[in-house]
């Protein structure tokens, strides 16, 4: 047996997925180390969308600045089907500071992620295997082996599987994988310069009898990644696609002058769509691919692996620092498998109607879509699934409702611009959340004042409860009293948007969702809400 060490969180996998996790952790104060079997990080595109949710979970990370002068903006897809234009896509327009999804190579995801790591003191360790995974009492096991055939054993209190659909810590665990095989299609893609009569810069779906083609834009220069979902005319073919095959594919389907030149990849894969039931067993989790797979439609798949890693990382950091109870881990699978399920089915769909319309779907497409895509509530609809900021939590066991506003317990809290009171300067309601904790906002109208005695009961819970920051919201700041810090709604937004027409305690999770909500002259049920789910100070220094 080789060296024993041991360590707060050990993660298996060192994609975006498993990068984001650590690196959250790192940041909330765990002792993390991660591990991937690969040698080096990928050096293609692979999932290349990143989007407005994502964007929203790097800048909480403090990093989502670092992607822009690599990614262009995926801002409209054109849908074309059996040859004629059905509408277009509006992907910008996101009701979010981020407000377009970005077209940027996993491979710079990957060195973002990693260069972040190291600033927070983690290194990826590679090519390191997790040979196999074992419950120890109060801790997990995890045997590695490295390069030059070393073994270690490492003793963790927790362990996540962040490493793919052939995850070693759900095989461990017996968690099903339920799900299926597309069983009679492939994939072929490459990211490729194309020069034809289509406009760079912006997507493209062509929509075929049996087949579909997407080009989604990696710059605004004619470069594009290039996907055909087709019938698979030979299963055994695990060759890569040539240039020239994919050329084919483009003139046959979208221009018959069109060039293909400068392939950066070439790609062919078949695909499944699998989820596990559950992301928990005991003392370990499943992360992204580990508890899911699906067809590569609308570019969800690392997107929701790194809100899973995200939703995760907080809830872990709580219970290792002693300032949660374990039944806060629950609420992780609670929360992320429903997630997933609507995944799955939504990708499902759209795939089948991309891949294979029947008369019923063509007639649709060519008839009712352009209808519904002229439409600005289904073109907001679609925006908002696709772009992610409509998951939410309402039926979570961590979402306390306690008044009728219409922006709900359990929901994305969004962003509004405020004015920072003591220093005289602009800021968002975003930037008021920044930091590891909770954020609990007293919110009064225009007619109402916060006074002393109100703010004495603010600052007690406050104090009484680890990682929780107050923040008053006031149309008249004049109305607050001293003692807390103040920003100044004085054009409503903050108000209108969280629809807040009374004095209202609203508490922010640290993953920016709504946890509590309700009446800031009552102030029991947020007392019973912070015990159940925050420990006090005393009660940390105890553990």
């Amino acid at each position: 047996m080789g060296a024993m060490s041991e360590i707060d969180v050990f993660v298996i996998g060192g994609g975006p997925v498993g990068m984001v996790l650590s690196a959250e952790l790192a940041r909330h104060g765990v002792r993390v180390r991660v591990a991937d079997r690969r040698a080096e990080p990928v050096h293609h595109s692979h999932a290349s969308i990143l989007h407005a949710r994502t964007q929203e979970v790097f800048d909480a990370m403090g990093i989502a600045g670092r992607w822009w002068p690599y990614a262009h903006p995926f801002a409209r897809a054109t849908i074309y089907a059996f040859g004629t234009v059905v509408g277009a896509l509006e992907l910008a327009g996101a009701d979010s500071p981020f407000s377009v999804p970005l077209d940027v190579g996993q491979n710079v995801t990957e060195a973002i992620l990693v260069k972040r790591l190291r600033e927070l003191g983690v290194t990826v360790e590679r090519p390191v295997e997790a040979t196999s995974v074992r419950e120890a009492g109060d801790a997990v096991e995890i045997d590695l082996r490295r390069a030059d055939g070393a073994i270690e054993t490492v003793r963790a209190g927790w362990l996540v599987g962040c490493e793919g659909s052939h995850s070693i810590v759900r095989e461990h665990c017996g968690i099903p994988f339920e799900g299926k095989r597309y069983a009679a299609r492939e994939f072929v893609q490459t990211d490729a310069r194309v020069r034809w009569s289509y406009t760079a810069g912006v997507g493209h779906l062509f929509i075929e009898r049996d087949r579909f083609l997407g080009c989604f834009p990696m710059d605004g220069s004619g470069l594009f990644r290039v996907l055909c979902a087709r019938p698979d005319r030979n299963p055994d073919d695990r060759s890569d696609p040539t240039l020239e095959e994919m050329q084919a594919i483009v003139r046959e389907i979208a221009d018959p002058d069109a060039v293909l030149s400068e392939p950066l990849w070439l790609n062919r894969f078949r695909t499944q769509a699998r989820r596990a039931p559950t992301y928990r067993a005991g003392r370990m989790f499943l992360a992204g691919d580990a508890g899911h797979v699906h067809v590569p439609v609308a570019g969800q798949g690392m997107n929701t692996g790194i809100q899973d890693a995200f939703n995760l990382a907080w809830k872990l950091a709580a219970v290792v620092h002693g300032r949660a109870p374990d039944a806060l881990l629950d609420t992780y699978s609670a929360e992320r498998t429903p997630v997933a399920a609507g995944l799955l089915r939504g990708t499902d769909a759209g795939f089948n109607t991309l891949s294979r319309p029947n008369a019923a779907l063509r007639f649709a497409l060519e008839h009712l879509a352009p209808l519904a895509l002229d439409a600005r509530a289904v073109q907001t609809t679609l925006r908002n699934l696709v772009e992610e900021i409509a998951i939410g939590y309402r039926a979570s066991a961590l979402s306390e409702q306690h008044d009728r506003g219409s922006l709900r317990a359990g929901d994305r809290v969004p962003d509004a611009l405020l004015v920072d009171v003591a220093a005289g300067v602009n800021c968002t309601a975003f930037d008021a959340m920044r930091g590891e904790g909770w954020t609990l906002f007293a919110i009064v109208d225009d007619d109402a004042s916060l006074d002393a005695a109100s703010i004495a009961a603010l600052q007690e819970i406050a104090g009484a409860f680890t990682d929780l920051r107050c923040r008053a919201v006031a149309v008249d700041p004049r109305r607050v009293a001293a003692g807390i810090d103040v920003l100044a709604d004085r054009d409503r937004t903050l108000h209108d948007r969280w629809d807040v027409h009374r004095p209202t305690a609203i508490l922010v999770r640290p993953d920016r969702y709504l946890g509590f909500r309700g009446p800031l002259d009552d102030l029991a049920a947020l007392r019973a809400y912070l015990a159940r789910w925050a420990a006090a100070p005393a009660a940390t220094a105890a553990a």
